[in-house]
């Protein structure tokens, strides 16, 4: 279960309160009525009671909150006392992940790692490259798209892109007047990071029940790449929706489809547990794991 869904039920719990505690966690209301509604579906039942004056928990929720407060404030506790520690580690931190979700997301963390003294090297890819970087020792910490396999390796579910489909403004008319349905879905022209489609597999399955069997029309190694050539006007792609906002804003895309459950590509923080016996390696990853449980999910 991804921990940041879990402190946001929290802070919901003691602030008594949705928009409070959006201010004091600093994500969106959105953001945390997304996260609450999360663990809802996942432990099958309403947490929360909502009225006029805020919110209040059910019992449901008042059994939750007893089962993880404890733990949260102690792991946060842990946190602060290695963070204490931090000028006294140095060494080589070996990360890798994709270059986008990087790029978008984890500056903040990599500077607040350099500041405490620890040199970084970072490897950029996709699930192959760094699922053989640690199998070749090649990485300490690393974010992937699926949970490894390897008993060698611990993970923590910590970001969930939401996916969208999109499209230039002309090619999102010609669909506008086809409609896109479980039918006419699987025979788009895809633009992709990968020939193999796997954003666009993942929305197939989790919209339409249908799993894709053509290839790319275009597959190009980078999200941002495959961003602005679809932009451009050539097909449709599926991206994390993070990597769109500022092109939606501009109207140099279009989201062609709203289904009623936004897909979900859940990104693991992986770490190679042997490593974590070095402190440089136990620090790194408790501050990625914190941050990213701070990080807006839109």
């Amino acid at each position: 279960m991804n921990p940041n869904l879990l402190k946001t039920f929290v802070a919901v719990a003691r602030s008594g309160s949705i928009t409070r505690a959006a201010d004091r966690l600093n994500v969106t209301q959105p953001t945390v009525t997304g996260h609450i509604q999360s663990l809802e579906a996942q432990f099958e039942a309403p947490l929360l009671e909502r009225g006029a004056r805020g919110v209040t928990l059910t019992d449901a929720g008042e059994e939750l909150l007893r089962d993880v407060a404890g733990h949260l404030e102690a792991a946060e506790g842990a946190f602060e006392r290695l963070r204490s520690r931090s000028t006294a580690i140095k060494g080589t931190v070996r990360f890798g992940g994709p270059a986008e979700f990087i790029g978008e997301k984890l500056p903040p963390v990599f500077a607040a790692l350099a500041r405490a003294g620890l040199d970084l090297r970072i490897t950029l890819g996709g699930r192959e490259r760094i699922s053989a970087a640690f199998q070749g020792n090649l990485i300490d910490l690393g974010i992937t798209a699926s949970e490894p396999q390897s008993p060698a390796l611990g993970f923590a579910p910590v970001f969930q892109e939401r996916l969208i489909l999109v499209a230039s403004p002309a090619v999102a008319r010609v669909t506008e007047r086809q409609g896109i349905t479980k039918d006419t879905f699987p025979d788009l022209d895809f633009v992709a990071y990968d020939k193999a489609l796997p954003l666009v597999r993942t929305y197939g399955i989790a919209v339409f029940g249908v799993s894709i069997e053509n290839r790319a029309v275009v597959a190009a190694p980078s999200l941002t790449l495959v961003r602005d050539v679809v932009a451009a006007g050539m097909g449709v792609s599926v991206l994390p929706s993070y990597l769109c906002q500022p092109a939606l804003a501009s109207g140099a895309l279009v989201q062609i489809h709203k289904p009623a459950r936004v897909p979900i590509n859940e990104l693991f923080l992986v770490w190679r547990k042997e490593a974590l016996r070095q402190p440089r390696i136990a620090l790194a990853r408790d501050r990625f794991v914190g941050a990213l449980s701070e990080i807006d999910q839109l």
